[in-house]
C-alpha cells in the first residue's frame, strides 16, 4: 500500500481549495463565502511565529543589554565559556576579570559576559562548597 504524506507546500494549496464553491446535487454552485479565509489563516500564522519566535528573542535581548549596562566593578561573573572571575576594571566595550585561582587577569568583551552570581560564590568554590 502506498502512503501518502502532505508537505508543507500542499497545505496552503488545499487551504486555497477549500475555499471555493461547492457543488450541490442539482449541479448548481453553491458560495460558501470564504475567499478572506486563507488570509486570516496566513496572518494567523504570522502572529504566531511573532510569539512563538520574535518576541522571546527580542525579550532575551533587552534583558542581557540590562544585564552588561548594571555590570560594575566587584561583580562575580560568569562568561560564555565558562569562565569564573571577578571584574576588576570596565569599560565600555571590555571587562577585565580576575580568575578564581587570583593573580590571572583576562580581559573579555562584555557581550560574552552572560550571568552575575551572587555574591561569595567565588569564595564557596574556593572553600570547596
Amino acid at each position: 500500500m502506498l502512503k501518502r504524506t502532505l508537505s508543507l507546500l500542499t497545505v496552503p494549496a488545499l487551504m486555497l481549495a477549500s475555499c471555493g464553491p461547492t457543488v450541490a446535487a442539482d449541479g448548481t454552485a453553491t458560495p460558501q463565502g470564504g475567499e478572506l479565509m486563507p488570509f486570516f489563516a496566513f496572518g494567523g500564522l504570522m502572529v504566531l511565529m511573532y510569539f512563538m519566535m520574535i518576541r522571546p528573542q527580542q525579550k532575551k535581548s533587552k534583558e542581557h543589554k540590562a544585564l552588561m549596562s548594571a555590570i560594575s566593578k566587584g561583580d562575580e561573573v560568569l562568561t560564555t565559556a565558562g569562565i569564573l572571575g571577578k571584574v576588576t576594571k570596565i569599560t565600555d566595550e571590555y571587562a577585565t576579570i580576575e580568575l578564581v585561582d587570583g593573580g590571572v587577569l583576562l580581559t573579555v568583551q562584555k557581550g560574552h559576559i552572560t550571568n552575575t552570581l551572587p555574591k561569595g560564590t567565588i569564595k564557596n568554590y574556593k572553600d570547596g562548597k
